[in-house]
This record gives C-alpha cells, structure tokens and sequence, in this order.
C-alpha cells in the first residue's frame, strides 16, 4: 500500500492513532529522576528541633543566670518527640444507595488537604503546630546547692515547662 492510498481510504487516521498510543506508553515508562525530599524533610525538622532546643536552653540559662547569687548555669533539655502539624483539611460525604433486594444506603467521606501556593510552591495550610514535649531538665552552675535554692528552681521549671520534678536535674559546679 502507498501513502496516498491511505490517505485516500482515512486509514491514516487509525495508524497516526496507533502511533500516538505507543508514544504515549513509551513516555509513561520513562524514570524521571525524582528528587529524595524525604530525607531532606527530615534533615531540616531535625534542625528546628534542635534549634528549638538551643533557644530554650539559652532562655533558661539566661534566666537562672540572672537570678542573684547564681553563676555560671549550664542548661541540657531533652525532648520526648517531635513537633506535630496539624493541618486544615475539606471533607465531603457521599451517600450511596445499592439497588439489590435490601436496598442498603453507604456513606463514603472524602478528605482533601488544603494548600495554599507560596511563590511557584503548593505548601499544606497548617491550622495548629504542636510543640514537642519536654522529657528532662538538667542544670549546673555555682551558686544553686542550697536546699532551699534547689526548691526555687525546680518549682521554676516544674511552673515553666510542666515538667515533674523526679525529670528535673540540679547539680552544683
């Protein structure tokens, strides 16, 4: 057959068709190299935790140093877990009925996460941030051996962090 008798028939047609298909199926196996944002995800949340650490420690420290009589205070927090993202999501229900001898009724919920663009970026809208939790407090310095010193500043953290006071730490330099 010659391609002007195709052209002719409409075959054409059927054979750009067929062409355009395998194409199609071609792209569709091709591997775009994807980028690991997991692990960068991670990297980065790692980060503000201990950056969230960092400034808590300095605060603390800051304080307790500015208390008279004390010196020279060293300030380690742990944190029992990572902060939590609570973010804004759409639900849509759906009632279905199944036509069959008992007539039974459905109801199927959709969730959608809203996003909201940020330059050329889609970023989930965040409703709430949880910080992470405190686990342990430990201090040092000069000037907190007294017991009555000691009591001061457990009762601080106890009242900043809600924090139990056998998780509290207090140890003179």
């Amino acid at each position: 057959m010659k391609i002007s008798e195709l052209v002719k028939n409409g075959k054409w047609r059927l054979i750009a068709l067929f062409l355009a298909g395998i194409i199609l199926i071609g792209i569709s196996y091709i591997d775009i190299e994807k980028q690991d944002t997991g692990k960068k995800v991670e990297e980065v949340t790692m980060q503000k935790l201990e950056d969230y650490t960092e400034e808590l420690e300095q605060k603390v420290s800051d304080l307790l140093n500015s208390v008279e009589g004390i010196s020279e205070v060293k300030v380690m927090i742990t944190l029992k877990n990572g902060s939590e993202k609570i973010l804004k999501e759409d639900t849509e229900s759906v009632r279905t009925r199944q036509e069959k001898k008992d007539e039974q009724e459905g109801e199927e919920t959709m969730k959608r996460t809203t996003v909201i663009l940020q330059g050329e970026e889609e970023k989930p809208y965040v409703v709430q941030e949880i910080y992470p939790q405190i686990q342990g407090i430990a201090i040092s310095g000069k000037g907190i051996s007294g017991q009555n010193r000691k009591k001061e500043i457990l009762d601080m953290m106890q009242a900043l962090f809600n924090v139990p006071i056998h998780k509290i730490a207090i140890m003179e330099k």
